[in-house]
């Protein structure tokens, strides 16, 4: 299968359409430019972007920014899109076209085959038809397509468990871990299950125990007694009420009489009057208004004496001349004739009140007889009414000590019944620890067989447990996998050394061992044994810690490069393009010229071998070199000498 054009629009620094034909480059360079931050030199150019849109549009992700994908110009715009296609051609030459799309408020993955458009089919159904087509998934595009520093997997710097997790991943062992996982899912539910069961037979045996230590027999005998003794209390009770009763109904007879003599006093009172003629009321009430007639008349006198003896003052006090009043001339005469008569008037007003008096005393004497004679029968009333009332007193205590000792005989008569009603529950009660005793007896055999039950359950599980034992030793670190790794550990070590060889002009070897030596003796370890041949033929072996930097780095590699290579080997189908991300790095000059040795060899075997690199040492190795531009915060590709 083969790569032949990536198309891009918006995606990371490069804004607007850009497009990328990888059919047939060879052995291919990208190099960078910065120009908008000259100290990065060739960093932040955007080289790897082509590796990354291949990523996203392949697998939805790129080095974990998948929510950066968008071109920082091409948010601000309103309907703006950030598109990836890429363009392959598969063995029998059909075109296979996959485009991935992020709008504002929108995302899209498309694949088509042969005209056939499989957009109907949901995202994740689409993403597994793709995965189907190339037929890689993201780990193995990463372990056999794309050889970038992320991807590396240093296994010769790794630990023991680092190592086994890589081996496991290479050799495609992960199923037999799963089935280790379930097999000790299983096994531990097993386990699990059969603690369960002892615990739940130790809790029914321990219930069991305490339910046969329950006497029943004694409960019952126990609550017969209490039951006679409940009986006996109440029949002594209801004895004692009755009693009461008789003694109350004795008390209370002869109460008619009380309330007939209550009527008769409350007669006597109600009829208690003072009797008089029957003319007496209009004479006492005529002699009132006689009495007050000359009260007022008297009054009218002594109103008229002060006026004139007032006035006799004042003429006594006149002399002759003019009077001031009425401005005539008063003589002695006038004023002796004047004065005389009022003097004359002042007397007669004196003897008509003298009179006046008289009858007023007359008419006082019969108002006050009358009024003594009143006082007299009103006073005999009173003091009869208190006789009645204190004798009515004492009745109507006796009537409400009768009505107290009826409400009390009325409530001994309720609660005799209710004591009678009592007795006959008693008599009929059933004792209730006979049904208990049945139901205790029916727990007891049900208890017994869930023992019966779950020991013939655990029986077999313990049965059981050692096969699925053995099945998580089958699968465990020295069942199947160690034999696997066992077997197939001189594959890789034929693969690895392929690119050692290569890489180190064949003086260095390695080898894949499943025991490593340590202070006590062989252990199961993956280790990594490294051979040299020196100057005189011989054979060194040395621990990888032991070799000098350089050395290392080119063994470290070579090792991680061949286990890529033997990943990309065993995919299901070949795409013809094989990706390094700064192969160099690390690397000193002749390590360098060994890589360049490497990837030259691997251009005889693919189309198309692209190298994202910043030293440009050995650019001219190369059959293709492009460079990744950066200015204005945009990034463009252009090929060394032409556009891209």
């Amino acid at each position: 299968m083969k790569l032949i054009k990536i198309i891009w629009e918006n995606f990371g620094s490069y804004y607007g359409q850009h497009e990328f034909e990888t059919r047939d480059l060879g052995l291919a360079l990208i190099e960078g430019e910065n120009q908008d931050e000259l100290l990065m030199d060739s960093n932040g150019a955007g080289k790897s972007t082509i590796f990354d849109a291949l990523d996203w549009c392949w697998f939805g992700t790129t080095r974990g920014l998948a929510d950066e994908v968008v071109n920082d110009f091409a948010k601000d715009e309103r309907d703006f899109q950030c598109v990836v296609t890429t363009i392959l051609e598969d063995d029998d030459q059909t075109e296979i076209r996959i485009e991935r799309g992020r709008k504002k408020n929108s995302n899209w993955l498309k694949v088509e085959k042969e005209g056939v458009d499989f957009s109907t089919l949901d995202a994740r159904q689409t993403q597994a038809e793709i995965e189907k087509l190339l037929g890689l998934d993201s780990k193995t595009f990463h372990a056999a397509v794309l050889f970038a520093q992320s991807n590396i997997t240093h296994y010769a710097d790794a630990t023991d468990a680092k190592r086994m997790e890589i081996l496991t991943r290479v050799l495609q062992l992960d199923a037999i871990d799963q089935y280790l996982e379930k097999a000790k899912s299983v096994h531990g539910q097993i386990v699990e299950r059969r603690d369960v069961l002892h615990f739940g037979i130790n809790g029914i045996e321990k219930e069991l125990e305490g339910l046969q230590q329950i006497d029943y027999q004694s409960l019952i005998d126990s609550w017969e007694k209490e039951r006679q003794q409940r009986a006996s209390a109440t029949l002594m009770r209801l004895q004692e009420i009755e009693n009461r009763r008789a003694e109350l109904a004795f008390e209370i007879s002869g109460s008619e009489d009380l309330t007939k003599q209550k009527a008769e006093l409350e007669t006597q009172l109600a009829g208690l009057q003072i009797t008089t003629q029957a003319n007496w009321v209009e004479q006492y009430q005529q002699a009132k208004n006689s009495l007050m007639q000359y009260h007022r008349l008297v009054g009218a006198d002594e109103v008229d004496q002060k006026r004139l003896q007032a006035e006799i003052h004042r003429w006594q006090q006149k002399q002759e001349g003019i009077c001031a009043e009425c401005g005539q001339p008063v003589t002695a005469m006038h004023l002796q004739q004047a004065l005389q008569q009022k003097q004359d008037d002042l007397q007669v007003v004196q003897n008509r009140m003298a009179n006046t008096k008289r009858i007023l005393n007359v008419w006082q004497e019969r108002v006050t007889g009358f009024e003594a004679e009143y006082a007299k029968q009103q006073n005999a009333i009173v003091e009869q009414r208190k006789e009645l009332e204190a004798t009515l007193q004492k009745v109507n205590a006796a009537i409400f000590s009768v009505s107290a000792k009826q409400q009390s005989l009325d409530r001994l008569e309720s609660d005799s019944k209710a004591l009678q009603a009592d007795v006959k529950n008693i008599e009929d009660q059933i004792c209730p620890h006979l049904e208990q005793r049945e139901k205790h007896k029916e727990k007891i055999e049900q208890l017994q067989n869930q023992i019966v039950k779950k020991r013939e359950v655990l029986a077999n599980i313990e049965r059981a447990l050692p096969y699925y034992a053995y099945w998580v030793g089958v699968f465990g670190k020295r069942g199947l996998k160690s034999y696997i790794l066992d077997y197939r550990l001189q594959e890789l070590t034929d693969a690895a050394n392929q690119w050692v060889q290569l890489l180190t002009g064949g003086t260095f070897w390695i080898k894949f061992a499943s025991q490593k030596k340590k202070a006590k003796g062989m252990v199961n370890a993956p280790d990594l044994r490294i051979y040299r041949l020196n100057a005189k033929g011989e054979t060194i072996e040395r621990s990888y810690r032991n070799w000098s930097g350089g050395e290392k780095q080119r063994i470290s590699f070579a090792v991680d490069f061949g286990l890529s290579r033997f990943v990309a080997q065993r995919a299901s189908k070949n795409l013809s393009f094989l990706g390094l991300d700064e192969a160099f790095r690390h690397l000193d000059r002749s390590g360098k010229t060994a890589v360049v040795g490497l990837l030259q060899r691997l251009a005889r075997e693919k189309d198309t071998v692209l190298v994202v690199e910043h030293d440009q040492e050995f650019a001219s190795q190369f059959d293709r070199r492009f460079r990744a531009v950066r200015k204005n915060d945009c990034s463009r590709l252009l090929e060394v000498g032409g556009e891209a």
